[in-house]
């Protein structure tokens, strides 16, 4: 209210005058806080917009590692099912199988994830039970070999 006061004294044109100025000082003023406060909000948009960018990215790189985990073990669950493998090769793909399964983290799987394991234990339960029957089988042929062996002396004494 101190401007007004010092406008009191001057004549009615010069008042004019100045109030016109003050009052085109205050619309540059409006105008500019106007601008500011748009120009603001702009700001505040793009940056929840680059942070929602940022979290879809970072929910599909999530899903990216979830997907290469499945086919990860859909790999290791095929593997495990080839038929014309050798033995050695049939080692070699328990122990990769081994190797990988190491590596995951239990608390961070998928069900489906978890399904795959269920049936990967069941496959290396199937070629455990397969290595008893071998083991016992290989076992009778010894035992048989050496009953024949041992009739003609050959190996043992």
């Amino acid at each position: 209210m101190v401007k007004f006061d010092k406008l009191k004294g001057l004549s009615p044109e010069e008042r004019i005058k100045k109030l016109k100025g003050m009052e085109e000082e205050r619309k540059k003023e409006i105008e500019e806080a106007e601008r500011l406060i748009n120009q603001s909000q702009k700001e505040i948009e793009e940056k929840k917009r680059k942070e929602q960018d940022q979290l879809i990215e970072d929910v599909v790189r999530h899903e990216r590692t979830k997907l290469e985990e499945v086919k990860r073990l859909d790999e290791m669950l095929h593997s495990l099912h080839d038929p014309v493998k050798t033995e050695e090769e049939q080692l070699n793909t328990v122990v990769e199988t081994y190797k990988g399964l190491k590596e995951l983290d239990y608390h961070t799987l998928t069900n489906e994830e978890k399904d795959k394991l269920g049936q990967i234990y069941e496959s290396i339960n199937d070629l455990y039970s397969q290595a008893d029957d071998l083991k016992d089988v290989a076992y009778a042929t010894r035992k048989v070999l050496r009953g024949l062996l041992k009739e003609d002396n050959l190996y043992f004494s």
